[in-house]
C-alpha cells in the first residue's frame, strides 16, 4: 500500500526551468520514479541537452508568454498525454540595492518568477480540473517569508508565489487539483556557484543563519517535491514546505 501511495509510474509531469538547477534535478527524479517528463525551458538548446541526458522530452517556451505556455501544453498533451503533475521551477535572481533597483530588473524578476508561475499554473490546472486529477508544486523560497539585503525583487516575487499557491489551492480544492509549494533555502546550483564568487560575504551570512550549517544539495530537494506530487499527499494542499535546514525555525 505504501508503494502505491508514492508511485508516479505512467503519470505525465511538466517541469519548467528544467534545463538546469533545481528543475533539472527534479526532472531526473521524476523520470527515475517512472513519470513521463516534459522539460519546458526558454533555452531550447539547454532543454534539449538535458532531455537527452535524462530521457525526457523538451519543449521551448517563455513562461511570461501565456500563449507560448498554452502552445507548449498542447504539444505535450499530443505527444505524452495530459499532464497531471507540474513543477514550476523557472525563475531568476536579481541582485540590487532597494533604493537603486533597476526598473527593468524589477519587471523581469516579477514577470518570470511570479507571472510565469501563474501562467503555467492556470494553463495546467484547466486540464487537470477537467480530469479531476492534478498536483502542482511551485518552487518558492525562504526569501518569500524572510529577507536579506539586495534581493527585494526576488523576495517580492517569491512572496507572491506563496500567495498564488495558497489562493489557487483554495479555489481549486473541489476540482481534484492540489497546489503546494516548497520554500528552499540556498541550494548548491550552478547559479549559486557563480554568485558566490562575486558575493562571498552574503553567502557566508546565509550559511551562518542556517542551523544545519550548510547549503542544501540538489538531491535533498527532490524528495519533498515528489512527496507533494504523490498520492501520499492527497490531503495536502495550500501548504508551503520549508526545505531549509532549519533556517525559518531559527
Amino acid at each position: 500500500m505504501i508503494n502505491d501511495l508514492f508511485t508516479l509510474t505512467g503519470r505525465v509531469a511538466v517541469v519548467t526551468g528544467g534545463a538546469s538547477g533545481i528543475g533539472r534535478a527534479v526532472a531526473g527524479a521524476l523520470r527515475d520514479a517512472g513519470s513521463l517528463v516534459a522539460i519546458v525551458d526558454q533555452d531550447q538548446q539547454a532543454a534539449a541537452a538535458a532531455a537527452r541526458e535524462l530521457d525526457c522530452a523538451a519543449y521551448a517556451a517563455d513562461v511570461r508568454d501565456r500563449a507560448a505556455v498554452s502552445a507548449a501544453w498542447a504539444a505535450i498533451g499530443t505527444d505524452l498525454g495530459g499532464p497531471s503533475m507540474l513543477v514550476n521551477s523557472a525563475g531568476i535572481g536579481g541582485w540590487g540595492d532597494a533604493l537603486d533597483y533597476p526598473e527593468q530588473l524589477w519587471r523581469d524578476v516579477l514577470d518570470i518568477n511570479l507571472t510565469g508561475t501563474f501562467n503555467c499554473c492556470m494553463i495546467a490546472a484547466r486540464g487537470m480540473a477537467e480530469r479531476q486529477d492534478g498536483a502542482i508544486v511551485n518552487v518558492a523560497s525562504v526569501m518569500g517569508v524572510m529577507a536579506v539585503p539586495g534581493l527585494i525583487g526576488y523576495a517580492a516575487s517569491k512572496g507572491g508565489v506563496i500567495q498564488v499557491t495558497r489562493a489557487l489551492a483554495v479555489e481549486l480544492a473541489g476540482s481534484g487539483v492540489r497546489v503546494n509549494a516548497v520554500a528552499p533555502s540556498t541550494f548548491e546550483t550552478p547559479l549559486v556557484a557563480r554568485n558566490r564568487g562575486t558575493r562571498p560575504e552574503v553567502y557566508e551570512r546565509l550559511r551562518q543563519r542556517t542551523p544545519a550549517g550548510r547549503f542544501g544539495e540538489l538531491r535533498e530537494i527532490v524528495g519533498p517535491i515528489v512527496f507533494l506530487l504523490s498520492r501520499a499527499a492527497s490531503m495536502v494542499t495550500g501548504h508551503v514546505l520549508a526545505v531549509d535546514g532549519g533556517q525559518l525555525a531559527a
